[in-house]
């Protein structure tokens, strides 16, 4: 049985490209994928990895954009980079990801995971109580059950463990996937993931 361990958050679109990919892993056989969501900013912070984030530079905002049509061409999926993304609010950002930890142990982690993708990348939602009603009822959630739960100490400090354990994993990017002592970063290394599940020997130890 070979384990993929799944970084994502759900502010990042290369995040989303990936859930939609990885799908595809978790057909073969022997295979399991354990999903993680966690704060990219604080993934990057953990380095001290402080530059601005591309969408907040021009230049690099223009080449995301052009980049992401690309990728949503070639997997021929939807996706509307939103304009406002620079003043979406970090803490409802955080309360989507740490919604994802009370769909799973509820068992509509999938659901959760299709739903909240889907309403920042395909509805251009921005997060928020609205959208966490929304993300929970597509889920089927209690939307007031969750609003209270993803405030709640113990989801908080589970979301915390969680960031805790993927920067000591060596996580500083989203989408990351970790197999055995393997880390792959980034939506376009999703091969690589399948060619080390194919043959282990291809593993690199720097």
């Amino acid at each position: 049985m070979a384990t993929i361990e799944f970084y994502f958050d759900f502010l990042s679109p290369y995040s989303y490209l990936a859930n939609i990919q990885i799908a595809a892993l978790r057909e073969q056989p022997g295979v399991e994928i354990r999903f993680h969501a966690i704060d990219l900013e604080a993934a990057r912070n953990a380095i001290g990895n402080n530059r601005p984030a591309s969408h907040l530079l021009p230049k690099k905002l223009h080449y995301l954009k052009a980049d992401l049509s690309r990728w949503s061409a070639k997997y021929r999926v939807p996706l509307i980079f939103p304009d406002n993304l620079a003043s979406y609010d970090s803490q409802s950002a955080a309360r989507l990801n740490r919604g994802f930890i009370v769909a799973a142990r509820d068992g509509a982690g999938e659901q959760y995971r299709k739903a909240a993708f889907s309403a920042l990348w395909v509805d251009s939602r921005a997060p928020g109580d609205a959208t966490l009603a929304t993300v929970a009822s597509a889920a089927g959630l209690k939307p007031a059950e969750l609003r209270a739960a993803v405030d709640s100490p113990e989801v908080i400090a589970a979301f915390d463990r969680e960031n805790r354990e993927a920067h000591s994993r060596g996580v500083f990017g989203v989408p990351s996937f970790i197999v055995d002592d393997q880390l792959f970063w980034g939506n376009d290394r999703i091969d690589f993931v399948t060619e080390y599940l194919r043959d282990p020997a291809v593993a690199v130890h720097p």
